[in-house]
């Protein structure tokens, strides 16, 4: 598993190490890296957008179904599975397959993020991190090892460890001064639960940001399915999510928190635009009026058959 999330991390590291090459600034460098990975899962998004167009429009019939076989619930799923495939709508695949794209993707991304910036993102040689692995005594299978060696130094002051050049240990100190937030947040650092002081901060903008999202997540549910929007487990997860996200925000760098923080921040950007563009009833809107010129050319490709078959 280590292996696999070692390869996928690569991709990410390469935007990372690319833009801050140019950028020179570890957080900008971020915040590129969550664009570009916001543009790869745009297609699912646009996606599920379409699926509750389809949910929204195929409502009134599946109620239909339920009232009819309220007392036979194998035939009611039956009748509602023959609906769905009829109207070309994957119950089953329309919630799934968006968070089956965006797993390995954000796996990648994280493990770069948070367990390699000194191979994805700095470039350092293996022989060089296992190195300072063994001078600062940090098992190899420690998934935050790398973030260790820079705590590490830090606290050492950067000196001379033999196996690492001169240039490489400049690079890592270089590296260790950006990755900061505003220059007094360590990015390395994880909040200490027990004792609040700066770092208390980051998790605080977390469950912000994330409160906000899972509440405008259910009012929109409210009005695209309201059956769904009452349903305890619906309600449950309104407030599950920003505990997890604070519980990560403790239990991990804070690299990791102001990752999570750039993500949700264009996430709600890109729902508000997807939201206008690309709202259920404007979706509906198009589909119907697609649906309407298939049908009519349909309609005319037969005409034009029958005439030439009468006119033989």
């Amino acid at each position: 598993m280590q292996k696999l999330r070692e390869w996928l991390a690569i991709p990410f590291g390469f935007v990372i190490a690319a833009f801050y090459a140019i950028t020179d600034n570890y957080l900008l460098s971020l915040f590129f890296l969550v664009v570009i990975v916001k543009l790869i899962l745009l297609p699912s998004q646009l996606s599920m957008q379409k699926n509750q167009a389809k949910q929204l429009r195929l409502k009134p019939k599946a109620d239909r179904i339920r009232e009819k076989y309220a007392g036979n619930q194998q035939k009611m799923n039956q009748e509602l599975q023959n609906l769905y495939s009829q109207e070309g709508y994957g119950s089953a695949t329309a919630g799934c397959m968006p968070m089956l794209i965006q797993f390995p993707i954000m796996m990648g991304v994280y493990w770069a993020v948070n367990y390699t910036p000194l191979t994805n993102v700095l470039r350092i040689s293996k022989t060089t991190v296992s190195a300072l692995l063994d001078h600062f005594s940090i098992k190899s299978t420690d998934y935050q090892r790398e973030i260790s060696i820079i705590s590490n130094l830090k606290k050492t002051g950067f000196a001379a460890i033999e196996g690492v050049s001169g240039d490489e240990m400049e690079k890592i100190r270089h590296f260790s001064d950006n990755f900061t937030l505003f220059g007094k947040i360590d990015l390395s650092v994880k909040p200490d639960f027990k004792h609040p002081d700066i770092y208390w901060v980051v998790p605080a903008i977390l469950l912000a940001i994330t409160l906000f999202q899972s509440f405008y997540m259910l009012a929109r549910q409210k009005k695209t399915n309201p059956e769904m929007s009452k349903n305890p487990a619906t309600g449950c997860m309104t407030f599950m999510s920003p505990a997890m996200m604070i519980w990560f925000a403790f239990i991990l760098p804070t690299n990791v928190s102001v990752y999570m923080i750039l993500s949700s921040v264009l996430s709600l950007i890109q729902m508000f635009i997807l939201n206008y563009t690309h709202s259920p009833n404007r979706v509906l809107s198009r589909l119907m009026v697609d649906e309407t010129i298939y049908r009519r050319s349909k309609e005319a490709s037969m005409k034009k058959v029958l005439e030439n078959a009468q006119d033989n």
